[in-house]
């Protein structure tokens, strides 16, 4: 780290007056080290268009990514301000607000990190039904608290006529028939074809999982993250999980605008709640079309 006693310190405070991750923080200031050498000063002296320049060379694709990084990099200057460290006192990561952080994203990454729903079935149509379920479900309604909403999912919560499921963290969300379909496939399929053998796929007590244990071990949030994460090599190398769930909402606000006639504004103002209990997650609808009104 450049001026490694000074982040040091600052690590130090924050874990003393906060929950933090300390190996977070260390990564975040290890990422700006090449560039703090280059200008030969530390991030707490940078200027606006010093931060707008390392930004677009960190190739970000996520504005929440880079909008939580540049909080520390506020409160870590503001920590070195209240030292008498910086000289002209200014804090110019104050100065990055949604649009400021918006230009500096790589907008080529996103473009390929976001899919639509046909580019997903065609991607997932050759895996396995367990694989097609985990990715499928993780575009239609996210993961819930650490994927359980994906793997502990029983066919018996699954309301087939009226197409919904009722998932583990209590939300009621609407499936495609899409999903339908393969979540009865595999709910009914108990054998797992790998490259090299064939595995058995086990329910767990009382239940059919739609997500079946492997290698006679319960599922876990560990099982469903190994099959999303190997199926994503399927789209392409940078789509991530997150970039899903966002391909997801795209995809269910457009549907929805459709179906209600509204414009993607009016829909996520007038229906905010529907799509916060549909991916479980909070949106801002002014922060959403700003960062992904181009698909919408």
């Amino acid at each position: 780290m450049y001026n490694h006693d000074i982040k040091k310190l600052y690590i130090d405070y924050k874990e003393k007056t906060t929950i933090i991750n300390r190996i977070f923080l260390e990564s975040i200031f290890e990422r700006t080290t090449s560039y703090e050498e280059k200008l030969n000063k530390d991030l707490c002296m940078f200027t606006f268009v010093d931060i707008s320049n390392m930004y677009k060379l960190w190739n970000i694709s996520s504005a929440n990514t880079l909008s939580t990084i540049n909080t520390v990099f506020i409160s870590y200057t503001t920590f070195c301000i209240n030292r008498g460290l910086v000289r002209d006192c200014q804090n110019h990561f104050q100065e990055f607000k949604r649009d400021e952080l918006n230009a500096c994203l790589n907008k080529l990454i996103q473009k390929m990190q976001i899919v639509t729903k046909d580019e997903l079935l065609t991607a997932i149509i050759n895996l396995e039904p367990r694989d097609q379920y985990a990715m499928l479900a993780l575009f239609e309604f996210g993961r819930g608290n650490k994927y359980e909403d994906i793997y502990k999912l029983h066919l018996e919560d699954v309301d087939i006529q009226n197409k919904k499921a009722k998932l583990t963290s209590g939300r009621v969300v609407m499936l495609s028939d899409a999903l339908i379909n393969i979540i009865l496939k595999s709910a009914n399929t108990y054998e797992y074809e790998t490259s090299t053998r064939v595995l058995s796929l086990i329910d767990s007590s009382g239940h059919i999982d739609v997500f079946k244990s492997c290698y006679n071990r319960p599922a876990t949030r560990n099982s469903a993250y190994i099959s999303i994460t190997k199926s994503l090599s399927h789209i392409n190398n940078v789509v991530t999980p997150n970039s899903i769930i966002d391909s997801g909402r795209i995809d269910f606000v457009k549907k929805r605008t459709k179906e209600t006639k509204l414009t993607p504004k009016e829909y996520l103002i007038q229906y905010q709640d529907e799509i916060i209990n549909q991916y479980g997650a909070k949106i801002v609808p002014s922060f959403f079309i700003r960062q992904f009104g181009d698909y919408l």
